[in-house]
């Protein structure tokens, strides 16, 4: 998460906290652990002895082109309730696999929440935020098209 959100390791160096929470995937404890971590002077040494040495690290792409294979490039997923057709480990799965990234928590950056039976605050914060919701059945019709809905 933090390679496809930051060019560099002086990047993410250099990332303040609010910024680091905004990331899907990425809370205020990890957040706040970095900026720490980044702080002491050790660690500062350390890394960059690192860069001076001249490791190249390699920077994932950020968004891929979106083709069949990864049409969900792009997109975070949420999934909240009971799931019929998948367990939820196969739907995160599914969507990981078409290029998409999930999240355990609903925010601004989400762009669908996947419903099953019994949804829960996931749901209502969705309905509060204005983000697209998908009921189970049509998340499958997705996948299956391979096509956004």
């Amino acid at each position: 998460l933090l390679a496809q959100n930051c060019t560099s390791l002086e990047d993410l160096q250099k990332t303040e906290e609010e910024n680091l929470v905004e990331l899907n995937g990425i809370g205020p404890k990890v957040s706040s652990n970095l900026v720490e971590y980044f702080s002491q002077p050790q660690n500062l040494y350390m890394v960059n002895k690192i860069i001076d040495s001249g490791v190249n690290i390699i920077y994932p792409a950020r968004l891929p082109p979106a083709t069949e294979e990864n049409f969900l490039a792009g997109k975070n997923f949420v999934f909240s309730g009971t799931l019929q057709y998948f367990k939820r480990e196969q739907a995160k799965n599914l969507v990981l696999n078409f290029g998409g990234k999930t999240s355990a928590s609903v925010s601004a950056k989400t762009d669908y929440v996947v419903v099953g039976s019994d949804p829960g605050s996931k749901y209502k914060k969705a309905i509060d935020l204005d983000i697209p919701i998908l009921q189970e059945q049509k998340f499958a019709e997705m996948i299956e098209k391979k096509q956004l809905i």
